[in-house]
C-alpha cells in the first residue's frame, strides 16, 4: 500500500472483525503456533 493511501486509511477498513484470533501478552512462538494449530485442526474438521 503506498504511503499516501496508509495514511488516510482506517484500521477498521482493512482489519477483519469475524473470526479473529487472540492470544495472551507475552505467549511464547511455540504456544501461539500450538493454538494456531488447534483452532485450524477444529475449523477443517467443522467443514467436513
Amino acid at each position: 500500500m503506498p504511503d499516501e493511501e496508509m495514511a488516510s486509511t482506517l484500521v477498521r477498513d482493512v482489519m477483519t472483525s469475524e473470526s479473529l484470533i487472540t492470544a495472551p501478552e507475552g505467549i511464547s512462538r511455540e504456544d501461539a503456533l500450538a493454538l494456531f494449530a488447534k483452532l485450524q485442526n477444529r475449523k477443517t474438521s467443522l467443514g467436513q
